[in-house]
């Protein structure tokens, strides 16, 4: 599997698919559907990795939010606003932190896709 581009994801409903990680706003449905594939249990209930971090995609109360895991990006966390419906509403082990290889894609963003996919929860 390609790990050079980073990868999302995505959860919904109990499937799973892995998405390049790009301009997340910038992908259209098809672009989406063409590039997800089902996992089918090939990766168990492991988080997918890369070279930098681990994320899962979780779908919670409606939204798609991201879980970092890597021990480097946890100790920054405190120093990163998060919105208090976030934080409040998901599950505390989810962060909404959507990462791309250079800086933080706006959570809005990944919603935006959620909505356009049709992969997040209603």
């Amino acid at each position: 599997m390609q790990q050079a581009d980073g990868l999302l994801l995505l959860v919904s409903g109990g499937r799973r698919y892995v998405v390049p990680r790009r301009q997340v706003s910038a992908l259209t449905r098809s672009e989406v559907g063409a590039a997800a594939v089902t996992l089918a249990g090939a990766f168990g209930e492991q988080p997918m990795t890369d070279e930098r971090y681990a994320i899962t995609v979780a779908s919670q109360t409606g939204t798609l939010v991201v879980h970092v895991q890597q021990a480097d990006l946890w100790a920054n966390l405190p120093q990163l606003a998060l919105p208090p419906w976030l934080t409040q509403q998901v599950h505390p082990a989810v962060i909404g932190l959507v990462l791309d290889d250079t800086s933080l894609i706006p959570l809005v963003d990944l919603t935006q896709l959620a909505c356009e996919t049709g992969y997040a929860a209603t």
